[in-house]
């Protein structure tokens, strides 16, 4: 019995069983994390090879667009120059000739598409004319749209799918399941089908083409659009230059074009509101910003593509971002991959100034390519400083801040003793694995007060993705995390930066935001996949593409332009630096010289000080208000205001215009344009055409009397080619889009 109690009392057994039982515990729960991330990191490598593969297969897919276009243009020449060419048969017989280039247009594109075999299922009309035609197109002349050869099979349509449908009367032919398949070298696969479909464009064969580009923009403004009063609305295109579009103190505005295109930045000052876009809308800026003591909101709705920055510099600012946004810039031309560390060639979203809303919620793309910077100023040498965000905050530099007695001036880093001190403050270790040579930079500041020269120091990075893994390594801190909170909550409301993560991003730094409102503020990290961002990427093409079409509207007002290249996407001045006033708008449009010739020598002294021209007045019902064309040379002098008597038609002054009236058709200013309260602006740019082709038609105006005047309107065929005068994406598009 004394042995059965002595065993009784002996409880070692019973240790080693329940350590064990912990150590199985412990191991299943560590297989069971690392099960996970394993799991999540696979998963956001398949993310993103997913992403990157459907940019390579959508970049196929726009490759053979450009090849199928410009067969299109082809037809298109073809069929003007049999209009132009048997121009009095064709009026002589009783023909329309806009049906003759219509017939014309769909006969060349069934012979440049039919794979000559299929028998053309037609139908047609009283005339015996061919009305609809459906047959089968040559898969071999499709894929040999596509440029680079080793694109080429990619394109894998069925040669038993591979129709196509002429519709005559509705000027439509159609290319049917078109489809591309790209797999890379990971094996990801992305398949794109969709139809081609090209329709007619509307021509004038009295002289070029019915409808330029221009006419197709209400408001054109050399140098600013400014919303000076409440209401103001644009129904129309606008293009505005170097001083942008800007709602001044007190001023609304509203712009609802499909294309609203500035050289310089879109801007609210305090107690402002500017709306812009109605869901479809292209808007190009090169920054936008708030300005001022006092609230204002600006609100954008479309594809919205942004060369720099979005700034929230205005006291209370409410900026609403809705449908897609592309900061698309991180280096200053894309040639080749060359990194800028220059903070105006790399596009961000910043916070700096006090209760501020950034509404994202309703953004379903997101591309920010470029990161934050802390600037140097145009007046030193050295790079900016690189902060490690894409969204931020102001007071996140701070995160960055090192103090002067933490380092060694002299070589820029950081002593034995700051550096601990500076890891206590920041709750980081190792922190030194993070940064370059030397460890700190300086940036030189003006003090305010007695104007002396300062200097602040900042941890210099390795590279992009150092600065990305220490802001989320701060930001995952508790020191670091209460700072962001604490300070980031004067400078953003409670539902600022909400972001859902169902939406599409394409960052190349961290970004601050919420899940809800009223949570506290964390980074997402930002994992650089380089191969997306270097001269081979998909993310450097599409930057590289977006650059050049900014670049060319802001030359001429199309998304492509002879001359403008990857290798030069800037308005340079002679000194090498970007200048945004070069080259500007109006002489691209009108000959400036013959212009003030005609005007002075026609026109009479209106009250602004300038000479007023009207070669072209015609009354409206009612007979109170006029169709009229109206040509001012007034620069130097002050704004040129609007008749109230014109309510339409064509306004050009080589100065400032207001508008007192609301007022349809087209204004050309070469200065800043201006508004009355109440009033609005709209486009028409068949009346504007209709315009241009009575001036151009010498059987009304057997010498033309102001469209001489503007360059682009000689003869639709240049060099027996449509290719300068037609966009042929106005006539080429998408339809039953459709991915794998």
């Amino acid at each position: 019995m004394k042995s059965i109690r002595t065993l009784k009392k002996n409880n070692r057994g019973a240790s080693l069983l329940a350590v064990l039982v912990v150590l199985v515990v412990v191991s299943a729960i560590a297989v069971i994390i690392t099960k996970l991330t394993i799991t999540n990191i696979q998963m956001k490598e398949v993310e993103r090879g997913t992403k990157k593969n459907f940019y390579s297969a959508e970049s196929v897919m726009d490759e053979l667009y450009t090849g199928v276009g410009e067969k299109a243009l082809d037809a298109m020449g073809v069929a003007y120059q049999d209009v132009l060419e048997h121009y009095l048969d064709y009026t002589a017989a009783g023909k329309n000739l806009q049906t003759v280039f219509t017939r014309k247009y769909m006969d060349n594109l069934e012979n440049t598409f039919w794979d000559g075999t299929s028998a053309k299922n037609t139908k047609d009309n009283a005339s015996s004319e061919v009305i609809y035609s459906i047959s089968k197109y040559n898969v071999n002349t499709v894929r040999s749209c596509i440029a680079t050869a080793a694109n080429q099979p990619c394109l894998i349509t069925a040669e038993a799918d591979a129709s196509y449908d002429a519709d005559y009367d509705a000027g439509e032919f159609t290319l049917n399941n078109v489809k591309v398949s790209y797999t890379d070298a990971q094996g990801y696969e992305t398949t794109i089908t969709t139809n081609l479909v090209f329709t007619t464009p509307q021509m004038n064969f009295s002289g070029g083409n019915q409808v330029k580009e221009f006419m197709k923009y209400c408001l054109i403004a050399d140098k600013k659009i400014e919303v000076n009063s409440n209401p103001v609305t644009v129904a129309g295109n606008a293009y505005a230059g170097a001083e942008g579009i800007e709602a001044i103190t007190n001023g609304s505005g509203t712009f609802i074009g499909k294309k609203i295109v500035t050289r310089g930045t879109i801007a609210t000052q305090s107690s402002s509101n500017l709306a812009l876009g109605n869901g479809n809308t292209a808007i190009w800026a090169e920054n936008i910003e708030t300005t001022g003591k006092g609230a204002s909101a600006l609100t954008i709705n479309g594809s919205c593509f942004v060369a720099d920055d979005l700034t929230l510099n205005g006291v209370g600012s409410n900026v609403t971002l809705q449908g897609n946004y592309y900061g698309y810039n991180f280096q200053q031309n894309y040639d080749a991959q060359n990194l800028s560390r220059d903070a105006q060639f790399s596009s961000a979203m910043m916070v700096n100034s006090r209760e501020c809303k950034l509404d994202l919620q309703g953004l379903n793309y997101l591309m920010l390519a470029g990161r934050t910077f802390i600037s140097r100023g145009n007046n030193v040498s050295n790079n900016d400083v690189m902060l490690g965000e894409s969204i931020s905050a102001r007071t996140n530099q701070l995160a960055y801040y090192v103090p002067r007695d933490y380092i060694d001036e002299g070589a820029l880093n950081f002593t034995s003793d700051g550096l601990v001190k500076f890891e206590k403050d920041t709750g980081i270790a190792a922190v030194d694995s993070y940064l370059g040579s030397p460890q700190v930079v300086a940036y030189h500041y003006i003090e305010k007060g007695n104007g002396l020269a300062a200097v602040n120091y900042y941890l210099n990075f390795a590279s992009e993705q150092k600065a990305n893994d220490y802001f989320s390594a701060y930001c995952s801190s508790e020191k670091g995390n209460m700072f962001v909170n604490k300070y980031a909550a004067n400078y953003l409301s409670d539902d600022a930066i909400i972001l859902d993560p169902n939406r599409i991003f394409t960052l190349k730094g961290d970004i601050m935001y919420r899940d809800t409102a009223g949570t506290d503020l964390k980074a997402k990290n930002v994992t650089i996949d380089a191969t997306s961002w270097d001269a081979a990427g998909a993310f450097f093409e599409l930057s590289s593409q977006l650059a050049v079409k900014y670049k060319s509207l802001q030359l001429g007002l199309t998304e492509s332009r002879p001359g403008v290249v990857s290798s030069d996407v800037r308005l340079l001045g002679a000194d090498g630096k970007v200048d945004k006033t070069i080259n500007p708008m109006f002489d691209e449009l009108i000959d400036r010289s013959t212009f003030e010739i005609v005007v002075n020598s026609n026109g009479s002294v209106v009250g602004s000080g300038g000479k007023e021209y009207v070669p072209v007045s015609k009354a409206l019902a009612g007979g109170t208000h006029y169709q009229g064309v109206i040509l001012v040379d007034n620069d130097g002098e002050g704004a040129y205001s609007i008749p109230t008597t014109y309510s339409q038609g064509i306004v050009v002054a080589t100065g400032d215009v207001y508008v007192p009236l609301n007022f349809t058709g087209m204004i050309i200013s070469g200065g800043t344009i201006r508004f009355a309260t109440n009033v609005t602006v709209s486009s028409d740019e068949m009346m504007v055409s209709e315009l241009f082709a009575d001036d151009m038609d010498p059987s009304k105006t057997p010498i033309p009397l102001f469209s001489h005047l503007f360059n682009d309107c000689g003869s639709g065929l240049t060099g027996g080619s449509l290719s300068g005068n037609i966009d042929v994406s106005l006539y080429l598009n998408y339809e039953k889009w459709k991915k794998n």
